[in-house]
């Protein structure tokens, strides 16, 4: 199993109107709704989708992690550069805390996130 995300540009933030293009959309709950209340697209984040699996449908975590790493490297056919941390890969990583939240992200070696800091 891959996960993966759509998630708009509303995703992690608050209840409230936000536009996805020209259309404005209504997030309640996590769901983004058009006006007439059609499905506008998710809200859902990776890490929460990780989280999900984790703590809600009880996949270990070690499974969980493969879930969003090595398993959709592989399906991409992109192993010799992306998909796990090694010599010569692209070193392109994400750390998280225990309850498997963002803390840090790198890409290419260079740390371009820290929570609670602005880049």
């Amino acid at each position: 199993m891959v996960l993966i995300t759509d998630c708009m540009r509303a995703g992690g933030l608050p209840d409230g109107e936000y536009t996805l293009g020209v259309q404005t959309v209504r997030v309640e709950n996590g769901q983004a709704r058009t006006f007439d209340g059609s499905l506008a697209g998710s809200t859902c984040s990776l890490d929460q989708a990780l989280r999900n699996m984790v703590f809600k449908a009880d996949v270990p975590v070690w499974e969980a992690i493969q879930m969003v790493t090595t398993i959709p490297a592989t399906y991409l056919g992109v192993t010799d550069r992306i998909g796990d941390i090694a010599v010569g890969k692209e070193a392109n990583f994400t750390l998280l805390n225990k309850e498997l939240q963002v803390q840090a992200t790198y890409i290419q070696g260079e740390q371009v996130y820290k929570c609670g800091e602005k880049f």
